[in-house]
């Protein structure tokens, strides 16, 4: 979740290769690094990102909105899991 949050903020962010590639939603804003590579190139990768600047944070709020990600997405289908399982439940304890 911090990655989202942190592009949806304008931030860029440099993250493992092992974090899953759905949490990407602005490729422009994310740089990918091996765990298995030397700090000063995870160094280098921060920096120029640094260097790079934020990006417009309403841009990407906006962005957001029409994403699985945005709260209103996640709670309709939290709300759609929990009531099929309430039916669930409810029909075997009949």
């Amino acid at each position: 979740m911090a990655v989202i949050e942190a592009q949806a903020a304008g931030l860029r962010c440099v993250i493992s290769g092992g974090i899953s590639e759905e949490v990407i939603l602005f490729p422009e804003q994310v740089v990918r690094v091996s765990l298995s590579t030397d700090p000063e190139e995870w160094a280098e990768k921060v920096i120029e990102s640094i260097d790079r600047g934020k990006l417009d944070a309403g841009m990407c709020t906006q962005a957001l909105e029409h994403t699985d990600f945005h709260i209103e997405h996640s709670l309709s289908r939290l709300v759609l899991l929990y009531s099929e399982r309430l039916v669930e439940a409810r029909a075997a304890a009949d």
